[in-house]
């Protein structure tokens, strides 16, 4: 990597130092670059970083790709950021563009182009001499075969594709070819250098990590996360997309369904996915002290006033009982009509980002062995056929397989976030679960969240 020395010629540019794994890596670059890495090794700046400096040195056009405008402006901010100081670079923001300074030894102006793949023919037309795509897991594989690489054919230009793996897909089949082609090269980069022995994680250092990433958070990432999801976002390992989704489910069940609390002071929680025909309406009641399922309920073809009458009388059976609901589409005006009923009702929207939240909360209590469930077949059945899938667009997802369902596994992750994450994202206090719980407390503030309440 060339020093950062300003010089007469050209105007003072500072760009991020790089640390010695990324340094090692910039060494290494040939035509194209698969960079598999993990999260926080820096990827972005550090492919910024080289795109700057490459069309300083060399001239020439250059794309930088990602898979959504949002994930675009992370590199576009990077940039104009670095260039800040320097009124040579001109920055065009409606079209996401960016003039680099005329240099006399190059017949026109570099030309940088920031475009959105989710739809790949976003960039047809262009000329690239190289290309950055980040985060290229998540692009769409037309989006490499059928527009990029083709662009850089009679430019004879370079690539550099950075992200952290997203299971066996296109990106993962062009880093393994790498390894037999002399214009390519290939890195799988933990963000710190450790291994997963008997369940434990041990220090083994990587000559290519990120030396600023203190070992105690990546300890204390791999004691929250998912055992799966460590392996792929911190220790960048391209995974099956077969198999599971939640490991270890049998060794959790164990009790017996109750059919009332043993005592007043008991606490419990309801998690209640929704359904109206197609699908089942389930309610998952959880003991919080005892972290075990009590009482389950399931049932279908309900009308909605049914549906409120059993779950507002299964809240108050149960001590009072929190009801995290599912308040996605039809749940909405129900969460309404229940906290106007008295029930102490708290909504989970689920959304791509938010049921993922939510599937890997519960998915990390049963590897963890910290949840427990009677054989109830329905609920284990739909936890063990739970599976990742693919999308068209590569993304990978959670679902039930096609043709079962998954009204089991919402409710049950539902009364499973409390355990971790109380109500409003945060953790709830015994005397904030008492004040909610109160007949008589008309308003609840947690973690600086109003929870309003009407009495009738």
């Amino acid at each position: 990597m060339p020093a950062n020395t300003p010089t007469a010629e050209k105007p003072a540019l500072i760009l991020p130092a790089p640390h010695p794994g990324q340094m090692r890596v910039w060494q290494e670059m040939r035509r194209f670059n698969f960079l598999a890495a993990g999260r926080r090794w820096r990827k972005t700046t550090f492919a910024m970083a080289w795109l700057i400096e490459q069309t300083l040195e060399q001239g020439g056009d250059f794309l930088w790709g990602a898979p959504t405008f949002k994930q675009v402006r992370v590199g576009w901010d990077e940039m104009r950021f670095a260039c800040s100081e320097i009124a040579d670079f001109e920055f065009n923001e409606s079209r996401m563009t960016i003039l680099f300074p005329r240099d006399p030894q190059f017949s026109g102006r570099a030309k940088g182009h920031f475009v959105s793949l989710d739809e790949p023919d976003n960039a047809r037309g262009l000329t690239a001499a190289r290309v950055v795509l980040d985060e290229a897991a998540d692009i769409p594989q037309r989006a490499w075969y059928q527009v990029i690489r083709p662009m850089l054919m009679d430019t004879n230009g370079q690539a550099l594709l950075t992200g952290s793996p997203k299971g066996r897909n296109w990106f993962h089949t062009e880093w393994t070819r790498a390894e037999d082609r002399p214009d390519a090269k290939a890195w799988q980069i933990p963000t710190v250098g450790a291994v997963i022995a008997d369940g434990r994680l041990l220090r083994q250092p990587h000559p290519y990590e990120n030396p600023h990433v203190p070992w105690p958070e990546i300890e204390q990432m791999f004691d929250t996360l998912p055992e799966r999801v460590f392996r792929q976002e911190i220790l960048a390992e391209f995974l099956d997309d077969a198999g599971g989704v939640f490991r270890g489910v049998r060794e959790c069940i164990g009790g017996a369904l109750e059919s009332a609390p043993p005592n007043w002071a008991q606490r419990y929680v309801i998690g209640v996915d929704l359904a109206k025909y197609q699908d089942f309406t389930v309610c998952a009641v959880m003991d919080l002290a005892e972290k075990r399922i009590v009482a389950f309920d399931r049932y279908n073809k309900a009308d909605w006033g049914l549906q409120k009458a059993r779950i507002e009388q299964l809240a108050k059976h149960w001590n009072n009982a929190i009801v995290w609901l599912d308040a996605t589409g039809v749940g909405d005006p129900i969460y309404d009509d229940l906290l106007r009923a008295g029930v102490h009702v708290l909504p989970y929207k689920l959304t791509n980002a938010t049921k993922a939240a939510l599937i890997n909360n519960a998915v990390l209590l049963i590897e963890q062995r910290q949840v427990r469930f009677p054989e109830i077949p329905v609920l284990v059945n739909e936890l063990v056929s739970y599976e990742y899938s693919r999308t068209l667009a590569g993304t990978l997802t959670m679902n039930a397989p096609e043709g079962m369902h998954d009204d089991a596994v919402i409710a049950f992750a539902l009364s499973c976030w409390p355990l971790v994450h109380g109500g409003g994202g945060v953790r709830i206090s015994d005397s904030q679960m008492d004040r909610l719980r109160a007949p008589d407390s008309l308003r609840t503030e947690i973690g600086g969240i109003n929870i309003m309440r009407r009495e009738f």
